[in-house]
């Protein structure tokens, strides 16, 4: 019988793009690629789903009140004092790598926001970028208990 031709190779590339540089001529950079890609076909899927939303919330700030360095410490100690009672009630490593992670934010925002800056990324700042964080652990987590 007649031989009969392989199936064409597949690959999956997840990172490459034609989109690189000055946005001219796309259809032969797209082209080009494929050549690239031992003659592939590019296939961009349509995704469908939720969409992240960005929210924005205004921050009551005048210029005129810059907290002192004194302040400041004091803002950073409360928040040191906050997170302590939260590691002697869950004790928990990954918990406190995000916190710590994101905790190194808290002066710059003192310093830019003031006193009402401080409140708001403690209580929603610091808390979502946490729990964003550990939610994309979840899935690796090793015991039913943790999920």
């Amino acid at each position: 019988g007649a031989e009969e031709d392989p199936p064409p190779l597949r690959l999956l590339g997840l990172t490459a793009s034609f989109l690189h540089g000055a946005a001219v001529d796309l259809e032969g950079k797209r082209e080009a690629l494929q050549r690239n890609l031992f003659d592939a076909e590019i296939i961009a899927p349509v995704v469908e789903g939720p969409k992240t939303e960005h929210r924005f919330f205004s921050v009551p700030w005048q210029y005129e009140i810059v907290p002192s360095p004194t302040e400041i410490a004091g803002f950073l100690e409360r928040t040191n004092a906050a997170l302590d009672a939260i590691w002697h009630r869950y004790r928990n490593g990954e918990l406190r790598a995000a916190v710590e992670a994101e905790k190194a934010r808290t002066r710059g925002v003192v310093e830019a926001l003031g006193e009402w800056g401080w409140y708001f990324f403690i209580a929603e700042g610091l808390v979502e970028v946490v729990g964003a964080k550990l939610a994309n652990k979840l899935p690796y987590a090793q015991t039913e208990a943790v999920q």
